[in-house]
This record gives C-alpha cells, structure tokens and sequence, in this order.
C-alpha cells in the first residue's frame, strides 16, 4: 500500500496546474484492500513482453483493459455510486461493463499487482460539481504523468472513446502527457499500437465502408444502416460503442445524407437500482421511422401509434435524446 502523501501532494499539484480538474489522488489501497478477479488479471498479464519499461507496462495495462471492458451505458450516475464499493469490484470479470470509477480504480489495482515500484496507478477525484460524475485514471513514473480518458468522449466530438477504438483495432488516441517528453511518449504509444496490431483507422475505416457499399449497390440510407448494423453485429459492438460508431459515419456521411435521428432511453425503476437506459435510435428517413436496437442489432420499420403504445409500457416512462448523450461515465 503506497503511503506517501509527498508524492501524492506533488501529483496533484502538477495536475492542478495542467487542468485543475481534480482535487485528490489515490494509489491502490488507499480506499481500502479488495480482491481483483483472477480472470482479469490472468488476462491482462499472460502476454505482456518481459523486460519492458514502467511506461510500456502501464500502457500496455491500459490497452489490454480497453480491449477487454465495455462501457456500461445501463449504469445510473449518482455520488454515492462512485465512492469506494469492494463488493461492486470483486464482482467484476471477464465480460463485465464498467464506468469510469471501475476502470481507474482496476487500473491502479493491476499496476499495484507489477512487481516494478517504478510506476503508479493513479485514481483522481474531484467534487467540483461539473465533475462529480467523473473520475480519472493515470499513472506516474520517474519520466512523467499521464492521463487516460478511455471512456469519456462527448458523442459529437470527431474522435472515439479508446474502448470504441479498441474494439475496431484502431490507433488508441485518447492519452494526455500532462508532465513529461512528448516524443519520449508518442514513441512509447506508437510502439504499443504496433504491438497490438492497432494500425487501421477511422479514414481507412470511412473508406472501406463507403467501398463496401458502393460496391454492393447500396444507395438507401437504410440499405447502406443495414451494413453497418450487420459489421457491428460481426464485430459484438454494442451499446455506447455502437452509438459512437453510428454517429461517427453518420456524420461523414457514409450513409448517402445524413440521417435525422435521436436516442431512446428508459428510466427503470428497478428495487434498490434505479438505471438509465440508452441502448436505441430511432431513425427519421422520409415519411418512415425506424428503431435501431443496439444490443440485439435489428432495424425495425415503425409508427408514432407503435412508439406511443411502446412508451405506454413502461411504468416509469421513456424519454427522448437529441443527437447527444449526456456527458456520462
């Protein structure tokens, strides 16, 4: 268990100057002692290079938990929800969705476990109320401090969350030098997208899709939805990924015209866990609406008097997104 409140002291400082978005800093254990899921750790672990720098084994920390975890969009955002919960973190495993808090507090865990004091994980908090959903993940070593944002990403930004990026092998891009070399990390982030073959991305994605397309004949927007729904299927992409993905070539037009949409999402009251949910489209295409589910990845055609019964039935309701989602973890 890391003690050394100079150092966190110091940490803090250097982000507060960089950002001022946080004001604490955790390393593993400081919150209390928890058991990780040997299947994570197993994962995780079992391929990492031997005699690797203390930079390389975060990212590579970090990458492996990217491809492994799913953004969990069921999830409700309250205060008490992000404090320290042994019991919500020992449940999790192989397959799990996971939030913010989740990620960053496995992340110290799993740097905690790397028998190298030359580098920690970092939990950072804030109370500030434009924050109070948020919690940041980053690590330290003698060279410098970095920050990641895995999951975090505004819908109508141009770039993916790096669980989005990780799950379609493209490049990941969301880490910040707050302290340190830039070159000294670019080479280092570089090298770990090589090493997990991240090397298509989002361009050479937009290409093919268009490609693919055209050269099935795929004019209808829906027809061209249809596609992207059936490479979404093939790849598990669900969910929030889903969403950003959809938005993404939604925006770049690979749909031939941008396509009027927004989000469905259901408050469900069930006992002891109120959640929001956002898992649909529904797509307005001419005089014709259309619902994307994007967990079972279907598109069905249907009417205002099927969406007014569909709402009817449920006991706390459903509600309507624009072309955003809430800045949630």
């Amino acid at each position: 268990m890391v003690t050394n409140d100079k150092l966190k002291n110091g940490i803090l400082k250097i982000w507060k100057l960089k950002s001022n978005r946080f004001d604490s800093v955790y390393f593993y254990g400081d919150e209390g002692e928890w058991e990780l899921n040997p299947q994570i750790s197993d994962y995780v672990f079992h391929d990492m290079p031997k005699d690797i720098s203390p930079e390389d084994k975060g990212f590579f920390v970090y990458f492996k938990m990217c491809e492994l975890f799913s953004y969990d969009i069921n999830y409700i955002y309250r205060r008490m929800e992000r404090n320290f919960n042994k019991d919500r973190l020992e449940s999790i495993g192989i397959g799990s969705t996971i939030v913010c808090w989740d990620f960053a507090r496995i992340f110290s865990k799993l740097i905690d476990m790397i028998d190298d004091k030359q580098i920690y994980g970092v939990v950072l908090d804030s109370m500030v109320d434009v924050f109070n959903e948020h919690i940041g993940v980053g690590m330290v070593t003698s060279n410098g401090i970095v920050e990641f944002e895995p999951m975090a990403i505004n819908i109508n930004e141009s770039r993916l969350s790096d669980l989005t990026n990780a799950k379609m092998r493209f490049p990941l891009t969301n880490i910040d030098v707050i302290l340190g070399n830039l070159d000294f990390y670019r080479e280092k982030i570089q090298k770990m997208n090589n090493l997990f073959g991240y090397t298509n991305d989002t361009t050479t994605y937009l290409k093919q899709f268009i490609e693919c397309a055209n050269n099935n004949y795929l004019a209808n927007s829906i027809d061209r939805l249809s596609l992207f729904i059936s490479d979404m299927r093939r790849r598990n992409i669900t969910e929030q990924e889903f969403i950003y993905l959809f938005s993404f070539l939604n925006r770049n037009n690979s749909f031939n015209g941008l396509l009027e949409h927004q989000y469905i999402g259901e408050i469900v009251n069930s006992p002891g866990e109120p959640r929001e949910i956002i898992d649909e489209i529904l797509i307005q295409y001419g005089e014709d609406q259309y619902i994307v589910d994007t967990l079972n990845h279907s598109c069905l055609k249907t009417s205002n008097d099927q969406l007014d019964e569909m709402f009817l039935n449920y006991k706390i309701g459903r509600r309507y997104f624009n072309d955003s989602i809430d800045k949630k973890r």
